[in-house]
């Protein structure tokens, strides 16, 4: 496809963009049934909530340590290519999380579908900036929510009914047809002209080490200090040579260049406030549900629905407004709505009602929603558009570095006190709601992103 072709022709427009979503389906539902089932793999494998919430973390890990590693190559190979790839990439490790007889073997799988889905998440928000024209990227990135918002309305209780009705293991063959789908469709995705470069090798495992020994710190901090302290001064060593590495080359591996984009650098940060935000809620609330509460999978199921359910009614919404008004004050009231939601849950009894849980949950849900389409626009149209696949491996590691951090979270608040872990995980979810908040302030008074159209 020609450089300077603003979207794709119709009909070719459509069947993209259906295979889009079929890439972002498998990512979505994988994530959040894996979540669900965290409390009944844990009791399956009797292991520790801490040691179960590796099921998630290894597979984020390995998300956000190639997420760039594979932004770069679909320049250099081609998106068609490597969207395929990905796909049978990531079947096979949901194949094997079939199959796993064990917590390590389950972990092993999880890191394959790590790989598979960095290679996918990589390349959907370049996609993104290539299928539609350029007047039509908000309402784009509303699809892509509506799609995000139906699939996380069906995977609660998708996974509560597999759960219910069968062994866990089979919540990771739902993705085995949708992939084959995928893979069908491929053949509409836009041939985009490739950028011969060398691998740029140095960036790649200095990435891999920063968010590596991240995330790992964080897990380990209270149950082993001394290691969890050097994995995260490795971490911070790290991403500082990353930095350095990175601002003396033109088109570096991890666009440290486009940071220097004030609107750019602040969606990214509230990106990533909110994802820790969500992450820490969708991780410890079903540990809340099942070992506080006392529900069974099926109730947390329903009352988990309730927040993609608002993100599927505010995201049309959000994209309408986002023509309107400033980006920093959609996602300003967002982070806003999404705290109040959070703060809601927190306060609530034990004794309360299941329909006031679900309530909390939709306040937050709606909040999430709202604050999503706007800060993504502005993440996708404050870079250069032959800058599209970097600014789109950034907004995905924006957002996958909110999930990394959001679970560590969790795994270190049920390191602290196993009992009262999960309310602990909520209570951060809080604080990174308000912290987002405080940024879109920030953005809104000094009208940083006034120049994204």
């Amino acid at each position: 496809m020609d450089s300077k072709h603003d979207g794709l022709p119709k009909p070719q427009l459509y069947w993209a963009v259906f295979c889009l979503f079929s890439v972002i389906a498998v990512c979505v539902i994988d994530g959040i049934i894996t979540n669900i089932g965290l409390p009944t793999i844990q009791r399956d494998f009797g292991v520790t909530q801490q040691e179960s919430i590796w099921v998630v973390n290894a597979y984020n890990i390995v998300l956000i340590s190639a997420l760039f590693t594979f932004s770069s190559l679909a320049d250099r190979f081609g998106f068609k290519r490597l969207l395929r790839v990905g796909l049978v990439v990531f079947g096979i490790g949901a194949f094997g999380s079939l199959l796993s007889q064990s917590l390590t073997m389950l972990i092993c799988t999880r890191i394959i579908q790590g790989f598979g889905a960095a290679m996918l998440m990589s390349l959907t928000g370049g996609l993104l900036r290539n299928i539609y024209p350029k007047e039509r990227v908000a309402m784009g990135i509303a699809f892509n929510g509506m799609v995000i918002g139906a699939c996380a309305l069906i995977a609660p209780s998708l996974g509560a009914f597999i759960i219910g009705i069968s062994d866990w293991h089979w919540i990771y063959g739902f993705s085995i047809p949708i992939i084959i789908l995928g893979l069908l469709l491929s053949r509409f995705i836009p041939r985009l002209p490739r950028v011969k470069k060398a691998i740029d090798y140095k960036s790649a495992l200095l990435n891999a080490i920063t968010f590596g020994s991240l995330v790992a710190g964080l897990d380990i901090i209270y149950s082993n200090t001394l290691l969890g302290v050097i994995l995260l001064v490795v971490s911070l060593a790290s991403v500082i040579t990353l930095y350095k590495h990175s601002l003396a080359q033109e088109h570096p591996m991890v666009p440290v260049d486009l940071l220097k984009i004030v609107s750019f650098r602040d969606a990214a940060l509230v990106s990533a406030f909110a994802f820790i935000s969500s992450t820490a809620c969708m991780v410890a609330t079903p540990f809340y549900f099942e070992h506080v509460l006392g529900y069974d999978t099926k109730t947390v199921g329903l009352i988990f629905s309730s927040w993609p359910v608002a993100g599927f009614i505010m995201g049309p919404i959000s994209a309408k407004l986002s023509a309107r008004f400033p980006a920093a004050l959609l996602a300003g009231i967002g982070s806003l709505i999404l705290t109040g939601g959070l703060i809601m849950f927190a306060l609530l009894p034990t004794d309360s009602a299941k329909y006031m849980y679900a309530l909390a949950l939709f306040i937050s849900g709606l909040g999430f929603g709202f604050l999503q389409t706007p800060n993504g626009k502005t993440l996708l149209l404050a870079a250069p558009q032959n800058r599209a696949s970097a600014a789109g491996g950034m907004q995905a590691t924006s957002r996958i570095f909110g999930q990394c951090v959001g679970g560590a979270l969790v795994a270190t608040s049920f390191s602290i006190n196993s009992e009262e872990g999960a309310y602990y995980g909520i209570m951060l979810s809080v604080v990174a709601a308000i912290i987002a908040a405080i940024i879109n302030l920030y953005r809104f008074i000094t009208k940083q992103d006034s120049q994204v159209i």
